[in-house]
């Protein structure tokens, strides 16, 4: 434990920070499994409903530094293709 009352305070910090970090992680891994689940069921409009919120989740986590930008736009674009290839139609 720290002695010295900065250092205390930044435990404080620390402990808050990771706590609302750890909450971001769980509600986008949610948010996922939610997306995944949709897209077993066919349910093409509630799958994009989640897949929008998820993209605003993930902008957010890349604002906040939760995650690297490349992370964010790999997991994005893996969104974006399992979406577009479970329910992508056919141009004639």
């Amino acid at each position: 434990m720290p002695q010295i009352k900065a250092a205390k305070k930044d435990l404080r910090q620390s402990m808050k920070k990771a706590r609302i970090n750890s909450r971001r992680k769980s509600e986008i891994k949610t948010l996922a499994k939610c997306f995944s689940r949709q897209l077993e069921q066919g349910n093409e409009s509630e799958a994009k409903k989640t897949l929008l919120i998820l993209h605003k989740k993930y902008d957010k986590a890349a604002k906040t530094s939760l995650y690297k930008t490349n992370t964010i736009n790999r997991r994005k674009s893996a969104l974006m293709r399992k979406f577009n290839s479970k329910f992508s139609r056919a141009k004639k």
